[in-house]
């Protein structure tokens, strides 16, 4: 997700607004948990108290390199997202975001969006994560499994 903005963002008050978000809060505690034998990945919230780093670079142009939008998130060691700030040659700062799919749906977009122009009490996340029972993953792979090997029906 990338917002555009209007002149050269302010590296050490952007940083603040950060530090004081409730949801940048809540996500800097996020990490990826493996799962241990058949199961899916799933979020756990950690007591890590570190930031979420913020990049930022000067650009010749008004392009953000390609490499920015294919960077890595390291989803088990960090949080699921990293945020870039590029400043552009047209006096216009990009905001770009990047989020581990694992995080977010449309509406969880919506959402971080909305907190980010101030917005209160808006439910991001669950409040705490809940492992499903070995048995009920060993029930969800089999019945993807069995849906995705089903031959379509032939006319």
């Amino acid at each position: 997700m990338a917002i555009y903005l209007e002149g050269k963002l302010d590296q050490q008050k952007f940083q603040q607004a950060l530090d004081v978000n409730s949801h940048y809060q809540q996500l800097q505690a996020i990490r990826v948990s493996k799962a241990f034998g058949l199961g899916y990945p799933s979020i756990t919230f950690t007591n890590a108290k570190g930031k979420i780093p913020v990049l930022f670079q000067e650009l010749e142009g008004n392009d953000i390199p390609e490499n920015a939008l294919n960077i890595q998130v390291k989803v088990y060691e960090n949080p699921p997202i990293n945020i870039q700030v590029f400043y552009l040659s047209n006096n216009t700062t990009c905001v770009l975001f990047t989020f581990h799919h694992i995080l977010f749906d449309f509406a969880g977009v919506q959402s971080f969006i909305a907190s980010l122009c101030g917005m209160e009490n808006i439910p991001l996340l669950p409040t705490e994560s809940k492992p499903r029972p070995f048995t009920k993953r060993f029930k969800s792979f089999f019945e993807a499994v069995f849906l995705l090997s089903e031959k379509p029906m032939q006319k």
